[in-house]
């Protein structure tokens, strides 16, 4: 089954281990898509963006109790 890739970077799980850090290092804080034949994996995103999503899905959810509650 075709499977959407979420993001402009991707690397061969290969290639990732051989060395982790310089994949993620060359991307210039982008997210990167690591792929197993021909499918994506699991994403690789630095951890600012990661910390950024977590505050997004906290807002949301405070966000949806206050609709709920009030």
């Amino acid at each position: 089954m075709p499977q959407i890739i979420l993001s402009r970077r991707v690397v061969s799980v290969s290639e990732f281990r051989k060395n982790p850090i310089e994949c993620v290092s060359s991307g210039n804080g982008e997210s990167l898509a690591i792929m197993n034949r021909n499918e994506p994996v699991f994403y690789c995103i630095p951890a600012k963006e990661y910390g950024e999503l977590l505050q997004l899905v906290e807002d949301m959810k405070s966000k949806l109790n206050e609709d709920v509650i009030g």
